[in-house]
């Protein structure tokens, strides 16, 4: 993923975690790739201003 810049978001390997902090919150995640046509992606996000976990299922119609 890319800011509209061209600058990356945050780096990821599927499998390993991934941690993007934005101002005061921190938000980690983990990417899963599970073949042959599904991605699995789940952030935590926790700070101040945020505190929830979202769960995104991404599958090859």
């Amino acid at each position: 993923m890319t800011f509209e810049d061209g600058r990356d978001f945050h780096p990821w390997t599927p499998g390993a975690q991934v941690v993007h902090p934005c101002a005061a919150d921190l938000y980690t995640g983990r990417v899963d790739v599970e073949p042959p046509d599904r991605w699995r992606v789940v952030w935590e996000c926790r700070g101040p201003a945020k505190n929830y976990r979202m769960e995104s299922v991404l599958t090859r119609a």
